[in-house]
């Protein structure tokens, strides 16, 4: 499509680089006033909004200069889908390109709309150099034609985008508020009633205004490892297989994305899981995940759970296992499992670890209260999260069909 009078009424091939201006003013973090700091680390996929950043003092050696508005984009490992908007000023990594809307051709609001576009991506992809950590260089980039529409038609697309990216938006505010909320949450109903005091010899001694007790007294049968799956187990069943990065679900969420693995009739009697047990990671290839807590909820299908993870089995006229659940996620536990925590090539906790946590218990009616509370928060957090999700595919679907169906 070469001769533009071939081409939809609105529409021209434009080359990029008359789409957006390159920006390569480079600067020390050393030298710098400004006080933020943008690395591929802190772009999310697929989201044009920058969450989370560091500081200049963070990093060494010359970064970018980034004017508020313009747009970070990742140019290495450009199948990562990294690019976000600059909110501030601030510098960001070499290994992104700084670009600018050039506003003789397009609207600045509508670039970084197509630069999400699978159109835009595939290409970057395709014209990225190198094996290990492919790159794009500016030169090649801003010489690739894009099939590319008028202002008129950009105005237009705009207005579609608005609205879906406006419940996305919403989706992530209620998200953080909701965070916000368990955070003051938990301060509140367990920060105000515990005095931790810290202790060579145990990470943290808790005192409350009710019964604390080791997690041992709190269990019915001693904690159990789970099951190492052989790789050529063929005299076996086909059942679902809880492992370690399921586990960081949130347990009240009604995801199961749990794999398949053959198990014989004896594994399955021993570690198949119910209702009610209590999974702790034992160990992780990063600190903070050691200790993580799993609610299993329901037994719709027969399960059994990895070797990297402990059960418990709760005696529940003492301790609701939706109780222990939402206080293994407290920082107070979680400061615990990171404390006795034992790292040489993964971070590990042994059984005895897991049962020397000591646990605030009130009564079974308060316990109540706080389950009910605490669940609530968790499934509107994943009712969000969810919402976020889809709505944000929802987004980038239109951009791609708008850019490709034209």
């Amino acid at each position: 499509m070469s001769n533009d009078k071939q081409l939809p009424e609105g529409w021209r091939m434009v080359k990029f680089g008359d789409m957006a201006k390159h920006i390569s003013k480079r600067v020390e973090p050393s030298e710098t006033n400004l006080s933020i700091y943008v690395g591929l680390e802190h772009l999310d996929p697929d989201s044009l909004r920058i969450k989370r950043h560091g500081v200049p003092s963070d990093v060494e050696g010359q970064k970018l200069l980034v004017k508020k508005g313009q747009i970070i984009f990742g140019k290495r490992r450009a199948y990562q889908r990294k690019l976000g908007v600059a909110e501030w000023d601030c510098i960001c990594s070499a290994h992104a390109m700084v670009l600018e809307a050039n506003q003789e051709t397009v609207l600045p609001e509508f670039l970084p709309f197509f630069m999400q576009s699978d159109v835009f991506m595939n290409r970057a992809v395709a014209i990225s150099e190198g094996s290990l950590s492919p790159t794009i260089k500016w030169k090649v980039l801003s010489e690739q034609k894009f099939l590319f529409p008028n202002k008129q038609k950009q105005e237009d697309f705009l207005k579609e985008i608005n609205v879906l990216d406006r419940v996305t938006s919403l989706a992530t505010q209620s998200e953080l508020a909701i965070k916000k909320f368990l955070s003051a949450a938990y301060w509140e109903i367990f920060g105000k009633r515990l005095e931790v005091k810290d202790d060579p010899k145990y990470p943290t001694k808790i005192k409350a205004n009710c019964d604390v007790v080791n997690l041992d007294k709190l269990i019915l049968t001693k904690p159990q490892n789970g099951l190492f799956v052989k790789k050529d187990n063929t005299e076996s069943e086909a059942v679902k297989f809880l492992n370690v990065v399921d586990c960081y679900q949130n347990s009240y969420s009604g995801i199961d994305k749990r794999d398949i693995v053959n198990c014989s009739k004896k594994d399955i009697d021993k570690f198949i899981l119910s209702s009610g047990d209590l999974i702790f990671n034992r160990s992780s290839l990063v600190k903070y995940g050691i200790g993580w807590p799993y609610l299993v909820t329901d037994t719709l299908k027969t399960s059994v759970f990895d070797c990297h993870l402990i059960r418990l089995k709760v005696d529940t006229s003492i301790v609701l296992p939706d109780y222990l659940y939402i206080y293994a996620l407290s920082p107070w536990a979680r400061k615990y499992f990171q404390c006795v925590g034992q790292t040489t090539t993964m971070t590990t906790i042994s059984q005895g670890d897991l049962e020397g946590l000591q646990v605030p218990v009130p009564s079974i009616k308060e316990q109540k209260n706080i389950v009910n509370l605490f669940k609530s928060a968790y499934i509107s957090q994943t009712n969000f999260l969810n919402l976020n999700v889809s709505t944000k595919s929802l987004v980038l679907k239109h951009i791609s069909n708008l850019m490709g169906n034209s």
